[in-house]
């Protein structure tokens, strides 16, 4: 019987073998490399209730995107960068809630690896006497400068929000130097104040038969939060403090810091 010959490869030279070791890790890494990405795992509660007949559906753009059975646990998501999702948690007999998910990033950031996320939502019964439908998301997940990484805001206004930007770019457009000037030495500081609500009105404190406050410390703002009931109604008045201003409101409007102040002692 003949023996069978098995002939291996061996490189001759220094060169071949150099070639041969870049080749290799070159296919890992292209091997390994995927599109960067942000991990959400999604999880619904449901108060006073069950997880029967819920749902979680996934907008892209404005688009449908997935549909997801929450009954089943945690489902998670990879989102891809550079797009607005929305998150909306619903079922039959309760307050349908929306989280905003916003993946754009810095360009510094757009290959690097993210923290995994829990977006986990609530939903409470309608109530009785009349029906509430949100149109607007009350949370949001987007990239935080501060922390570097994406964050959840489980509290969010988007119309405060817009408010906001609109103030801050004034004031860079009034902060301009003129050009010819010393920056260092010309530059004057600008404050930042919430325009008054012109139809506000009259400032009416309400009795207080009952006093809540909360305090909601995050990496860019700090939230107070009273809540004054006069035995009848409850009055939700907020004070959001950024680095560039503070916010005040009543019952989600606009209102001055002389009444956030009277009202609230």
């Amino acid at each position: 019987m003949k023996k069978k010959k098995i002939i291996l490869a061996v490189p001759k030279n220094i060169n071949e073998i150099i070639l041969l070791v870049v080749l290799f890790f070159s296919s890992t890494i292209l091997y390994s490399q995927v599109a960067p990405n942000l991990n959400v795992t999604l999880k619904l509660k449901i108060k006073e209730g069950d997880l029967k007949n819920s749902q979680i559906s996934i907008t892209k753009k404005g688009a449908p995107y997935k549909v997801i059975d929450p009954s089943k646990g945690g489902y998670a998501v990879d989102l891809n960068l550079g797009y607005e999702f929305e998150f909306t948690y619903s079922k039959l007999g309760y307050i349908t809630k929306i989280v905003l998910v916003d993946t754009h990033v810095p360009e510094h950031r757009e290959n690097g690896v993210f923290e995994k996320l829990v977006c986990e939502v609530e939903l409470e019964k309608q109530p009785q006497e009349h029906s509430i439908n949100h149109s607007l998301p009350s949370a949001k997940i987007a990239y935080s400068n501060s922390k570097g990484d994406f964050s959840f805001e489980k509290e969010y206004d988007p119309k405060a929000e817009k408010t906001r930007e609109k103030e801050k770019n004034a004031v860079s457009q009034k902060a301009k130097i003129t050009p010819g000037t010393n920056s260092q030495n010309n530059a004057i500081p600008v404050i930042i104040k919430q325009s008054e609500n012109k139809t506000e009105s009259p400032s009416y404190k309400p009795a207080v038969k009952n006093r809540e406050e909360k305090v909601i410390q995050e990496d860019n703002k700090k939230i107070t939060i009273i809540t004054i009931n006069n035995g009848v109604k409850d009055y939700i008045y907020r004070k959001e403090e950024y680095g560039w201003g503070t916010y005040f409101y009543k019952d989600n409007k606009g209102i001055t810091e002389n009444t956030f102040t009277n009202e609230t002692k």
